[in-house]
């Protein structure tokens, strides 16, 4: 009985999420028109974190953005502001023209500050587009610079 409820239940989730994505998305291809960056603050504070979005994509006009989740309050408020407006960056196109359907896909953008190595430079930045729904920028944390030290 408990087995055929688990398998149920699988069931029932693989079929939602099957649903949930519009089968169109996957013939569209994206142009990302500006990488983000990582803000100054963000790097000195060493924040990181996972910020999503839902876009829907309408058969004409403007891709509709909305926050979803991933932290966003005090100066984690600078990194939902660069993503959206990377989000907001994109174009999308379609192999058969502009006949198509409305999409609809959730974007990931991530942040993360990597360990540092020996002498790193301080401008490091690596922005990966891993697929059309998550983008990851990576980091080194500034390093304090001094031009008039006295020991």
């Amino acid at each position: 009985m408990r087995f055929g409820l688990l398998f149920f239940f699988v069931l029932l989730a693989c079929h939602v999420s099957l649903e949930a994505q519009n089968v169109t998305c996957k013939y569209m291809s994206v142009q990302d028109t500006h990488l983000p960056i990582y803000p100054p603050i963000a790097r000195l504070a060493h924040m990181q974190g996972t910020i999503r979005f839902s876009i829907h994509v309408p058969v004409q006009g403007v891709a509709e953005i909305k926050y979803l989740d991933g932290p966003n309050q005090g100066v984690f408020q600078t990194l939902v502001a660069n993503a959206g407006e990377y989000a907001a960056g994109r174009k999308y196109d379609w192999p058969f023209g502009d006949h198509h359907d409305a999409c609809d896909y959730v974007l990931a953008v991530e942040y993360r500050i990597v360990a540092p190595e020996v002498n790193p430079p301080n401008n490091f930045l690596r922005v990966t587009v891993i697929d059309e729904s998550h983008t990851l920028i990576e980091a080194r944390s500034f390093k304090p610079t001094c031009f008039d030290c006295r020991n």
